[in-house]
């Protein structure tokens, strides 16, 4: 299971089960690379992001910009029915001659996320500032910030040094402050959720998979990845129509831990109690796994993990169990992996780039 670069926002249908949240909740996808076949791991080939195109602008999504949808989810206002965001994870060269010139011709907003680390080093594979300027001036285009993973150091210092050089850079070339932010391989912890929010960010996407709605913690937003092995059209119109599993007190609290020992935990909101006989969780090479539900409303899973892996766990129920004709599903995703990875999987700008999305 993995995730991409564009971001996907999908608005709760209207024939949806009736919730505390029934108008305001939205998918976000991810793309990495598109039409670049050289790059495997990462990358969409340029069929299929037609596919994606077609699909986006047809009478079911409504594309809206990413900045906008992240202002309603806040403020609870409503979200158009089936809405789209779409972000790309890093400014590479090569999305200037094959996915934006597509989206620009259809008018469709995007986010593009910009480790200015890497645009720093002048390496070809990257858009340089001359060209994120020129991007600039298109009313759809939008910007975030990433920085480079610290190869799971917990030096703060480091990271809000990194981040702080991140901000200076985008001011500088772009005349504003970013709002938005991606976590390097979608790895967090409380600590560096914190900084962002001292640093005045609105949101801050993982790569973990689901759906986001008014009362998702805004600065570990899920999306869903469009790469390769993940970006046929249908997983792509399954994705769409993904729904919230709103849920709270949410174990662990960081997408990166300091041992092996992984427990997931979730308490469905009381709205959604009713559909945790129903709750079915999978892991990355692992399959279906059993998920405890405690009570009438908590669920508890307990993975295998392993020191250098990153794993993926989706819990997912149907939203209306007593309709089988609906085949709409409720979503709630983790991305885990253990301190002290390889440094081999890390981000270094100057030897070739951004790591592949996580499986």
């Amino acid at each position: 299971m993995a995730l991409g670069s564009a971001i996907l926002i999908y608005a709760k249908p209207a024939s949806a089960q009736p919730s505390s949240l029934p108008e305001s909740s939205a998918v976000f996808l991810a793309y990495y690379r598109v039409g670049d076949d050289e790059a495997q791991s990462s990358n969409l080939s340029m069929d299929n992001f037609q596919e994606h195109l077609y699909a986006l602008s047809g009478p079911d999504l409504t594309p809206i910009s990413v900045p906008a949808l992240i202002q309603r989810l806040r403020s609870g206002e409503s979200t158009p029915e089936n809405a789209i965001g779409i972000t790309f994870e890093a400014p590479y060269r090569h999305l200037l001659h094959t996915a934006i010139p597509e989206l620009q011709k259809r008018k469709i907003p995007f986010t593009l996320f910009l480790n200015a680390q890497a645009v720093d080093t002048h390496n070809p594979q990257y858009m340089d500032w001359d060209d994120i300027q020129r991007l600039a001036r298109d009313n759809n285009i939008s910007f975030g910030l990433t920085v480079s993973p610290l190869e799971n150091s917990t030096d703060d210092t480091e990271a809000k040094r990194l981040l702080n050089a991140g901000i200076t850079k985008f001011r500088n070339h772009l005349g504003t402050n970013p709002k938005l932010f991606s976590y390097p391989q979608g790895e967090y912890t409380p600590a560096f959720k914190a900084l962002l929010k001292q640093s005045g960010f609105d949101a801050a996407f993982g790569l973990q998979s689901g759906a986001a709605y008014e009362g998702s913690d805004f600065l570990a937003l899920p999306r869903f990845t469009m790469t390769g092995n993940y970006g046929d059209i249908e997983r792509f119109q399954t994705i769409s129509h993904v729904l919230p599993l709103p849920a709270t007190d949410m174990e662990p609290e960081a997408s990166l831990l300091d041992n092996e020992e992984a427990l997931i935990g979730f308490s469905l909101a009381r709205e959604y109690e009713h559909l945790g006989p129903y709750i079915r969780c999978f892991a990355s090479g692992q399959g279906r796994i059993e998920a405890q539900l405690l009570g009438e409303t908590r669920v508890e899973i307990r993975p295998r993990i392993s020191r250098g892996e990153r794993l993926r766990v989706n819990c997912t129920a149907p939203a209306a169990p007593d309709n089988p004709k609906d085949k709409t599903q409720r979503w709630i995703g983790f991305l885990l992996s253990v301190k002290d990875t390889a440094a081999a999987e890390l981000n270094n700008p100057a030897q070739g780039g951004l790591p592949p999305p996580p499986e």
